[in-house]
């Protein structure tokens, strides 16, 4: 065991309302101060102090709306009691409602659940405590210490202790070994949080449900791990992208260098306008080429088989002229 602390103030915790759990918060707030402000008490140094340490403890940077509500309706019902619900200014209500919120707030910031070792069915069990040392010990994902009950942790090592005197104080035990200037720490939320939760469910978790976001060296270092990591995985892609882009330059290189080489080869000429600008002479494709040289051939022949077709109907014509003059020959007579 590290440490043990008896609660600086207890507040019954009302199951029925958030109005009344408040209402009975600021009711215990009351009651310190008022004692605190009693300097005939025998006790009254002691009460001052921790009327002192309640106000100087931190408080997270929202305010729950339940808060809010809470602390509206507390100055309302005040100021209806006192009759000053409708003489007093905008302005004064205004800073008793600041200073109810302030005082709900340290409340919800660093309440600890109240176990005096009481059945649950006992009224006493539902309540909630703040504790002058205690409440001002941070939250870590990876805690240096456990915090529990006097009660829980005395029945788990089978030590004797007086429930009636010792049952309210809270008690810190170390996690590891721990060495002179470590850090005392401990998880503010359910052992999962810290075993097997990542980065962001933890640190959702706590926004939510606590209203700060975590800054412990744990929560650092895998922030800072996960941003490497996606820095790689950024240069990885980048450097995927580079080389497509490279390689598309590269095939746009080799289709203009193989245009450029055709042109030379089909005749393309390049000449300069008047504007000083190059205008090219569209190539004739190669194909184009070999196509006019194949009409032209077969042109050739489709000519030259109408000239032997001419020279063929000329002996024609002559034979059947030289027929018609020649004289036919006289029939065999019998004998």
């Amino acid at each position: 065991m590290i440490l043990e602390e008896p609660p600086l103030i207890v507040a019954f915790k009302s199951t029925s309302s958030l109005q009344e759990h408040h209402y009975e918060r600021w009711l215990a707030y009351g009651t310190l101060r008022a004692n605190a402000r009693m300097s005939g008490a025998s006790n009254h140094a002691a009460l001052v102090r921790a009327f002192d340490a309640f106000d100087s403890l931190g408080v997270a940077a929202a305010v729950p709306s339940h808060v809010r509500e809470g602390a509206a309706h507390i100055v309302a019902m005040a100021l209806e009691a006192g009759g000053q619900a409708s003489s007093i200014s905008e302005e004064q209500r205004e800073a008793h409602l600041q200073h109810v919120t302030a005082v709900l707030m340290r409340f919800q910031s660093n309440q600890f659940t109240f176990n005096n070792g009481a059945p649950a069915q006992d009224p006493s069990f539902y309540a909630a405590a703040v504790y002058a040392f205690i409440s001002r010990i941070n939250h870590s994902c990876r805690p240096s210490c456990g915090m529990v009950s006097k009660s829980l942790y005395c029945s788990a090592n089978r030590i004797a202790f007086n429930v009636e005197e010792e049952g309210s104080a809270m008690c810190a035990y170390a996690l590891r070994d721990l060495a002179a200037g470590d850090r005392i720490t401990f998880n503010y939320g359910p052992d999962e949080l810290v075993k097997s939760w990542g980065l962001h469910e933890r640190r959702a978790f706590l926004r939510e449900r606590l209203n700060f976001v975590c800054g412990c060296e744990r929560c650092i270092a895998e922030e800072a791990e996960e941003a490497r990591t996606e820095a790689a995985t950024v240069g990885v892609e980048a450097a995927a992208e580079e080389r497509e882009v490279a390689a598309e330059e590269a095939d746009s290189t080799d289709v203009e260098a193989e245009v450029e080489g055709g042109k030379g080869k089909d005749g393309a000429m390049d000449a300069e306008d008047g504007d000083g600008c190059v205008s090219r002479e569209a190539p004739v494709p190669t194909e184009a080429k070999a196509a006019a040289s194949r009409a032209a051939a077969l042109g050739v022949l489709v000519v030259a088989a109408c000239v032997a077709f001419g020279a063929l109907m000329l002996v024609a014509v002559a034979t059947q002229q030289r027929a018609r003059h020649t004289p036919l020959l006289p029939k065999a007579r019998g004998r």
